[in-house]
């Protein structure tokens, strides 16, 4: 850790599946939660930089904008999670998977 270049990038992109979080059993006494995605396969990453006048999670942060981004998981507006799959050169796909 410490090493090399800073990330700062949406890398996957995908559709929560399961209808609501449930406990997997990863070792003898480790149950985390988990819920199943449907990623695109064909997401490629995407810098946030660019993105976060345009994000509505992002807008108006100022350099705090990664304060929005922390934890496992957020759930993003329509909007928001379309700049990020356009971004991410899977817009089409996005759609698709939304039906």
């Amino acid at each position: 850790m410490g090493e090399g270049e800073t990330v700062q990038a949406f890398t996957t992109i995908g559709r929560v599946t399961s209808d609501a979080p449930y406990r997997a059993e990863q070792a003898m006494n480790f149950h985390p939660y988990r819920v199943d995605v449907d990623y695109l396969k064909n997401a490629q990453p995407a810098p946030i930089k660019p993105l976060l006048d345009r994000l509505r999670l992002t807008r108006n942060q100022g350099t705090n904008w990664g304060i929005a981004m922390r934890g496992p998981k957020r759930r993003l507006d329509e909007i928001d999670i379309r700049l990020i799959a356009e971004a991410m050169g899977v817009l089409a796909e996005f759609e698709h998977l939304q039906g």
